[in-house]
């Protein structure tokens, strides 16, 4: 198996989950045993959210997805150091909108769960974050303290 995916088509390259040993119990810590694990869940907001930085950024931002992104770096997963949570239209350049359950290639992505993937991009009512579900393919917005799982995401230099 890979680590990695490469899209030639937009020339990112995205984290591959797996689905050896368990996920962790707890991902609102900042201690993880196993980051890549499929069934991991975080609250939005971590390191990379957009607007995260702004002085006057609104909303409440979590940072349970900060260890992943941060013991993602630290590795040099699949040789590079530039990982972080995609935007909302990065997710969407994945999901394959003519299959269901999962709406995405499995062949490329194994260890698919389908359910709510969070994005980096916040939503204008401050207390949501825009998600999309690999269910059906279709993104939407909910609020930041619901559990989603987060795929990463970095372009190539």
């Amino acid at each position: 198996k890979w680590s990695c995916v490469k899209d030639n088509h937009t020339g990112l390259v995205w984290e591959v989950k797996t689905d050896d040993g368990s996920k962790d119990n707890d991902t609102t810590d900042n201690t993880h045993t196993n980051i890549h694990h499929k069934g991991n869940r975080y609250r939005w907001g971590g390191k990379t959210a957009l607007g995260k930085s702004y002085l006057d950024k609104e909303g409440t931002y979590n940072n349970d997805w900060t260890g992943l992104v941060d013991g993602t770096n630290t590795a040099n997963l699949c040789g590079d150091n530039n990982w972080r949570v995609p935007t909302l239209e990065e997710l969407r350049s994945i999901a394959d909108l003519s299959t269901i359950s999962p709406a995405i290639d499995s062949h490329y992505f194994p260890n698919i769960v389908v359910g709510n993937f969070w994005s980096s991009s916040p939503h204008a009512l401050y207390y949501y974050a825009w998600r999309l579900n690999f269910n059906d393919g279709y993104d939407g917005f909910d609020n930041r303290y619901h559990n989603y799982y987060v795929r990463l995401v970095r372009s190539e230099q």
